[in-house]
């Protein structure tokens, strides 16, 4: 609503006199009330997106339950609170090598105060938070309208929880609020701060790093106008600023990333494309699936080569990223009326970021396409970015035509209704089907997990992956070898996993106890957990989680040739737990039983 200016009384010579208090004017200034406005915003912004968060969060509630990718990434973190945990252990020294620096001091720090796990389920919405909190702030630093900063934030929020990444609270998930503080941190002018939480980003998350120096690249050529055909054309930006920020972030990012990305590994080298080509684990029904034989499958759908389309709408079954797309493509058609539109001439020229952002999004996508697996994964570096693109962009555009639309219908009142779109869009998308699914897995097994627990620290567990991956995460103990922790990047460390994983298939399904002892005195086994369900021709794949290849089809092949097997037969002799679908065996028992 248009202020209006009160100009005071005035006397005979020209001083002002004093306003009667009748007409004093008990309204805060234009400016508080914007404020007070802005901070309402962001309120209920932040409001929805606890909603989106509560909703995905709300199984890491239940006891037990520990989210898929916190088994592979927390469990060794357990050793904060207690150093004689997973000692002398391949897959925790594995793990904690990979885990990046800044990664290790939070949960280090957080680990003197709280169970490790216990402190990813209460990260996980902080970051949430942060990402909502820095799109809010740079959508409002692109456009006045609060809707469009509001809208942005919710559009974000939304598709962010349907995604497991923030609840695993693992180091990818310190990507996309580490983008959003620094996309927000160039809009400002602030280059110092941009550089700095590009750094940060890279000891989170190395992807996020490379990221962050890409964007600086990216602003330094720009379209202009004004050349003498009336035209565009490229040019190197004139700011020494910019180039100096990008050569400090680009110089301390390789610094930090010195000892892990670029220096030697103890686990053996980096798998190379063409080996990858080759192994069943990387091709479709493997653990670390990345080659597809459809071109839409590998390109785009896939989670790892692709742009991540795992979330789809549940109404129209369409990539919600693909909606969000056709959303955003909103905001350069406005551009067309900004003649004629009052509030497409008050978006910031320092948009041009979100264009920034998609070209050094693509290019480092197609960068680690050509050197694959040596910048990691390809969709990592548009997983994350393309979604805060098109949300901010979908933002600002419904807000423009929000804002547009009530100075029309509501020339006395456009706030209000402006406002009362703008939240009944809100409360529209909260209300409609969506897949909140923070991949938590419960505790299934709890009497087996206490009676592991209740065994000396280092004991070593031999069992079938729907047992083997939760093992260190519930009870604090070592694994023979699992599916979750069997990554096949590095081949010293892949290849000693995969030679565990034969040996113990070829054990797990003998006919005789021989070979389960053998199998225990090489790696020094002291429990088996037997699963009824891995010797059911109906369910093995279930037992060894699906897509395992080339195990589950060695297994099948077992199955296929035997009917007897030893482990069956002295669950009831030696069995020092059963729930009735897994029994706990001791070693010493099956030893005594040869």
């Amino acid at each position: 609503m248009a202020e209006q200016t009160h100009r005071p009384p005035t006397t005979e010579q020209g001083g002002p006199a004093e306003a009667p208090p009748a007409l004093a004017d008990s309204r805060p200034p234009v400016g508080r009330r914007r404020s007070i406005v802005n901070w309402l915003w962001l309120a209920g912004a932040l409001l929805f997106t606890a909603l989106f968060a509560a909703r995905t969060m709300a199984p890491a509630l239940a006891p037990g339950t520990v989210q898929d990718d916190a088994r592979q990434h927390v469990f060794w973190m357990l050793r904060f609170r207690d150093p004689e945990l997973f000692r002398g252990d391949l897959i925790a020294d594995y793990f904690q090598w990979l885990a990046p620096p800044a990664y290790r001091a939070l949960y280090a720090a957080l680990s003197w105060m709280v169970d490790p796990f216990l402190a990813s389920k209460l990260v996980s919405p902080i970051l949430g938070g942060i990402t909502a909190l820095f799109t809010f702030l740079l959508v409002r630093r692109l456009h006045p309208a609060p809707t469009a900063a509001f809208l942005g934030t919710v559009l974000l929020s939304w598709y962010v929880w349907q995604y497991d990444d923030l609840a695993s609270a693992s180091p990818r998930a310190f990507l996309l609020p580490m983008l959003a503080a620094q996309v927000w941190a160039i809009v400002a002018g602030r280059l110092v701060l941009a550089v700095g939480l590009t750094v940060l980003g890279a000891l989170f998350y190395p992807t996020a790093g490379a990221l962050g120096v890409a964007l600086l690249a990216a602003r330094l050529v720009h379209f202009r106008r004004g050349s003498r055909r009336g035209g565009s054309r490229t040019a190197p930006a004139e700011q020494r600023a910019d180039w100096l920020a990008f050569l400090v972030a680009a110089a301390l990012v390789a610094l930090a990333l010195l000892p892990t990305v670029f220096g030697a590994t103890p686990y053996g080298p980096t798998v190379s494309a063409s080996e990858a080509r080759t192994m069943p684990e990387f091709g479709e029904g493997g653990r670390n699936t990345f080659f597809y034989r459809d071109p839409y499958r590998y390109w785009l759908e896939g989670y790892r080569g692709g742009l991540d389309l795992r979330v789809r709408d549940q109404l129209t079954g369409l990539p919600i990223l693909f909606e969000y797309a056709a959303l955003a493509a909103l905001l350069p058609m406005l551009l067309l009326f900004r003649p004629r539109l009052a509030d497409v001439a008050l978006l910031s020229g320092r948009s041009r970021v979100l264009l920034h952002l998609l070209v050094a999004s693509f290019g480092l996508f197609l960068l680690a396409h050509l050197l694959l697996f040596r910048l990691y994964l390809p969709s990592r570096y548009v997983q994350w970015s393309l979604p805060l693109v098109f949300a901010v962009a979908a933002g600002l555009a419904l807000g423009i035509v929000i804002e547009a639309l009530a100075e029309r219908l509501a020339p006395t009142r456009p706030a209000w209704l402006s406002a009362g779109l703008a939240l009944a869009l809100g409360l529209g998308l909260a209300l409609y089907p969506a897949s909140y699914d923070g991949n938590f897995v419960p505790d299934r097994h709890p009497e087996v997990w206490a009676y592991l627990r209740d065994l000396p620290t280092d004991t070593l567990v031999a069992a079938v992956p729907t047992e083997a991956d939760s093992v260190p995460a519930l009870t604090g103990r070592r694994v023979l070898v699992a599916r979750e922790y069997a990554l096949a990047y590095h081949l010293g460390y892949y290849g000693e996993l995969r030679q565990r994983t034969e040996e113990l298939i070829d054990a797990y399904y003998a006919d005789s106890p021989r070979r389960l002892v053998e199998l225990a005195e090489r790696y020094g086994v002291d429990v088996f957990l037997v699963n009824r369900a891995a010797f059911d021709q109906a369910t093995y794949a279930d037992a060894w989680a699906g897509e395992f290849a080339p195990f589950t089809s060695a297994v099948g092949d077992k199955l296929r040739r035997h009917d007897r097997f030893a482990l069956l037969d002295l669950v009831r002799r030696c069995a020092a737990v059963d729930d009735g679908q897994v029994a706990a065996l001791p070693t010493a028992c099956i030893a005594s039983a040869r």
